[in-house]
């Protein structure tokens, strides 16, 4: 599913003390780490939007 999203394949499972995760990167240096405990983290994300008015959201 994360190559669907531009994100390489999930590298081998890393270890720092007790501590276990594996991660990609996105073609665009977005990181993905998920640790053995279940915590996901998106991390160096580039967000690109057009401003809208308030209004346009119903606010």
């Amino acid at each position: 599913m994360l190559e669907e999203h531009g994100f390489a394949p999930l590298r081998r499972e890393r270890r720092s003390g007790g501590v276990y995760w594996v991660e990609s990167e996105g073609e665009h240096g977005a990181r993905l780490l998920l640790q053995a405990d279940g915590s996901l983290r998106i991390t160096d994300i580039r967000v690109e939007a057009t401003p809208c008015e308030d209004a346009a959201l119903g606010l």
